[in-house]
C-alpha cells in the first residue's frame, strides 16, 4: 500500500524485463512508472543491449537530450535527430549533424546546422558551393543541367520551366 515500495517494485520488475530481453513490455513498466530516474537507467541498459533507438527514446523522456541526439546521430537516424538539434548546444553534435545533412545534399540544414556549431567557416563554403553550381549551369546552357538545378534547389514549377527556357533564350 506504500506509493514509494509500489514504484520501487514496478522499476525493478521494469529493469528486470528489459534484461531479459522483453523490451515493449519493459518499455511500457517505465513508462507506467513515469520516473525520469527510471528512463535515464532504462536508457543505458537498452544501450548496453545495442537497442539505440530504444535507448534514444528514453534519454529523450529522462531529458537528456544532448545524449539521445548523440544515438540519432551515430545510427543516421537524421530524422529524429532533427527536433532535438534545436536544444543542442554541443558544438560537436551539432558539427556532426551538419556533415551528414551536407553529405545527404541537404544544404540549407546543413548551413544551419554548421551555424549553430559556430562554425561560419563551413556554412559559408557550403552556400558557395551551392551557388557556384549554380553558375556553372547557367552558363552551361545546356537545359538538362537547368533542370537538375532547378530540381536540386526545390524550386516550384514556374521556376523549373523558366530554367528551362534559359538556353533557347540565349
Amino acid at each position: 500500500s506504500d506509493p514509494q515500495l509500489q514504484q520501487a517494485c514496478l522499476a525493478g520488475v521494469a529493469r528486470t524485463t528489459l534484461h531479459l530481453g522483453d523490451l515493449r513490455a519493459g518499455r511500457q513498466l517505465a513508462l507506467q512508472a513515469n520516473s525520469p530516474a527510471l528512463w535515464k537507467e532504462c536508457a543505458l541498459i537498452l544501450e548496453n543491449m545495442r537497442q539505440m533507438t530504444e535507448a534514444a527514446e528514453m534519454y529523450e523522456r529522462a531529458g537528456m537530450l544532448e545524449k539521445a541526439a548523440s544515438i540519432h546521430i551515430a545510427s543516421k537516424n537524421f530524422s529524429a535527430a532533427q527536433p532535438l538539434m534545436t536544444q543542442v548546444t554541443s558544438a560537436k553534435l551539432q558539427l556532426q549533424y551538419a556533415k551528414a545533412k551536407e553529405s545527404e545534399g541537404r544544404w540549407a540544414d546543413a548551413a544551419a546546422a554548421y551555424e549553430a556549431a559556430g562554425e561560419m567557416r563551413f556554412c559559408y563554403n557550403v552556400v558557395i558551393c551551392v551557388r557556384l553550381r549554380i553558375m556553372v549551369c547557367f552558363c552551361s546552357l545546356s537545359c538538362r543541367s537547368n533542370y537538375i538545378v532547378a530540381i536540386h534547389c526545390g524550386l516550384l514549377w514556374a521556376g523549373q520551366a523558366q530554367l528551362q527556357l534559359l538556353p533557347q533564350r540565349m
